[in-house]
């Protein structure tokens, strides 16, 4: 599914993130495939199991977090400007964590499928990509979970359905 522009991607990306945190790049390339491979593990016992293969620490790079001075909401230990109107509900609330501001604000809950969604969301906005697909089955959040998200940092979204029907000459 993955193919050589995606490897480059990626690559990009951990450059970036080893500079932007003095890490070595080895860690980093551990650190995304924990977060990739990570999605598909169903158990907390599973995911610490990878950890461990991977040879990475539990507290590495945070998870998600928020910086006020900086205006930024931080998944897996990246950052990205957010909206005026999450950065003024989150200044006003500084006890409340990003999962409880986005549940206020949006009505989404995060769980950690969702953040770690978020996480790859915002890899792939700060080191290349400007235009994701999320793929599944009807009804489990996609849609919801991109207006979050492009709500959070301030985007618009351009949502569209693809299906077997779909057809190519509709999306350039």
């Amino acid at each position: 599914k993955y193919g050589t522009n995606d490897l480059l991607e990626v690559y990009k990306r951990i450059q970036g993130r080893a500079a932007e945190y003095h890490l070595s790049e080895e860690t980093i390339w551990k650190e995304e495939a924990y977060h990739y491979l990570a999605l598909r593990l169903t158990t907390d016992d599973d995911r610490k199991s990878l950890r461990k293969i991977l040879g990475l620490g539990s507290d590495l790079i945070p998870r998600t977090s928020f910086d006020a001075g900086k205006g930024e909401i931080i998944f897996d230990g990246v950052g990205l400007k957010i909206s005026s109107k999450f950065l003024e509900y989150a200044s006003e609330h500084p006890f409340k964590s990003v999962a409880e501001c986005l549940l206020d604000i949006y009505g989404f809950v995060m769980t950690d499928l969702e953040a770690s969604v978020f996480g790859q969301l915002t890899r792939a906005l700060k080191y290349g990509n400007k235009a994701v697909q999320l793929e599944g089955p009807s009804g489990e959040g996609k849609t919801e979970m991109g207006r979050v998200f492009t709500a959070l940092i301030g985007y618009d979204l351009r949502e569209k359905t693809i299906n077997y029907d779909s057809q190519r000459l509709e999306f350039r």
